[in-house]
């Protein structure tokens, strides 16, 4: 007798139940056994289809999260032109002239025995001076010109010499776990702590 056709949503509640359980690390052939086992289900699934619905599975997850990532990285940007933005218009702020006002001096001595004191004079002076802006707001700007420049790939890569990055490591003072680490081309910096490649 031959195989009866899934209907779409019969394998849409497969793949469902499929992904659960892949995820919880069962393996293709464990799975078809449990759907199968199911005697709600009236038909089976061979190891084959399990196969291949996870890898439909698996290409699912890898749309959704390269979407989901593309849409981080968009968030992000937006963020950053934000804060960019305002960044301009406080430093722009700490540009505007500043006023200050000399406080009010009084005089209390007589000038000529048994005359009296002189009134409060009142010097009120205008002292204009311009600002140049205060460079913290450069400093953030900076860095989110770094940070937009980073998650873009715009900066250039980094040399490093290795010929002189091998000479700086010691060789000598490494365990046999470490110099495996380093062959199977972990980063130096994990390897050993405190190390600088440039």
């Amino acid at each position: 007798m031959a195989a009866t056709k899934r209907t779409p949503f019969q394998i849409n509640k497969d793949r469902a139940l499929i992904a659960h359980l892949y995820s919880r690390g069962k393996r293709q052939d464990e799975i078809a056994r449990i759907l199968s086992e199911d005697q709600e289900r009236g038909y089976t699934l061979t190891r084959q289809s399990v196969t291949r619905d996870i890898k439909i599975i698996q290409e699912g997850w890898l749309r959704a999260s390269v979407a989901s990532i593309g849409e981080v990285r968009a968030r992000t940007l937006i963020t950053l032109d934000e804060m960019e933005r305002e960044a301009w218009e406080a430093f722009e702020r700490s540009k505007a002239v500043k006023t200050k006002r000399k406080a009010q001096t009084r005089t209390t001595a007589a000038t000529t025995p048994g005359a009296p004191a002189d009134p409060v004079s009142q010097t009120a002076e205008r002292l204009d001076e311009d600002q140049n802006g205060d460079p913290r707001w450069f400093e953030l700007m900076l860095k989110v010109v770094d940070r937009r420049c980073k998650m873009l790939g715009l900066d250039a890569p980094v040399k490093v010499d290795y010929q002189d990055v091998s000479k700086r490591i010691p060789w000598k003072e490494l365990t046999n776990d470490q110099i495996e680490r380093i062959r199977n081309r972990e980063s130096l910096q994990s390897v050993i702590p405190g190390f600088v490649l440039n």
